[in-house]
C-alpha cells in the first residue's frame, strides 16, 4: 500500500501481512434419511473426511428457509438469511429435527 502526501517528496508505504484461512478440502456431508416430517423426524447430519493444516477444526451446521434466501445472501455477500443449528464446535455430527419448510 502506498500513500502520497504532496507536502513530502517521497511517498509513504507500509506492508501489511494478511493470513488467510482457506476452507478445508475433501469434506463430505451425509444425512441419515432422505425424507421425514418436519419438527418430528430426527435427522443425523455428519461431516467427514475434511483435510486442513490448521487443527483442531470446529464445525457449524446451518440452513436456509428458502432457495431465494440463499441466493440473496450469495448475491449480497452476506449471511443475513442463514439459520444455525449450533455454535462452532468440535463434534462432526449433529442430531436434530428440521424446521418447517
Amino acid at each position: 500500500m502506498s500513500v502520497y502526501d504532496p507536502r513530502y517528496f517521497m511517498p509513504s508505504s507500509t506492508t501489511i501481512k494478511l493470513l488467510l484461512n482457506l476452507p478445508p478440502r475433501g469434506c463430505k456431508f451425509r444425512l441419515n434419511k432422505i425424507s421425514g416430517i418436519d419438527l418430528l423426524t430426527d435427522f443425523l447430519l455428519t461431516i467427514s473426511d475434511c483435510q486442513d493444516e490448521q487443527e483442531p477444526m470446529l464445525y457449524q451446521f446451518s440452513y436456509y428457509l428458502s432457495y431465494e434466501d440463499y441466493i440473496s445472501d450469495i448475491k449480497n455477500s452476506t449471511t443475513l438469511n442463514i439459520n444455525y443449528f449450533n455454535d462452532f464446535d468440535a463434534p462432526t455430527t449433529l442430531s436434530t429435527v428440521l424446521p418447517i419448510g
